[in-house]
């Protein structure tokens, strides 16, 4: 449907931020649960799918501490998020999430990743 692997990481990227700035824009139920349901359908796709990557490209004697040594620092780094999220949302919840969506959507434009990484 994409196009490519490449492809599809950089639409699933646009698309869950187009649900963050749907639901930021929202000013119904209907709204809020499309853009809920936009936001988690495309942005859950893409960690099962980089942990297959990593799973397949990274050599079996390192792999446990490689994908630990990962998961701590994505852990690490959301819960520093989290909270600095935290505070801007008490400011004002729809410029939070509209940064979210634009920063998403950067972030996949600006992604370095090529088709030859995703190759299975």
């Amino acid at each position: 449907i994409f196009g490519g692997k490449r492809k599809y990481l950089l639409w699933s990227a646009i698309l869950t931020g187009i649900g963050f700035i749907i639901l930021a824009l929202a000013q119904t139920i209907t709204f809020t649960l499309i853009g809920i349901s936009i936001a988690a359908a495309f942005g859950l796709t893409r960690k099962p799918l980089f942990q297959n990557y990593m799973n397949k490209h990274i050599k079996s004697a390192e792999r446990s501490t490689v994908l630990s040594t990962v998961s701590m620092f994505y852990m690490l780094s959301m819960a520093i998020i989290d909270i600095v999220l935290g505070f801007f949302v008490d400011l004002n919840l729809t410029y939070t999430l509209t940064a979210i969506g634009i920063m998403i959507i950067a972030f996949g434009i600006i992604s370095k990743i090529e088709e030859d990484h995703l190759i299975d």
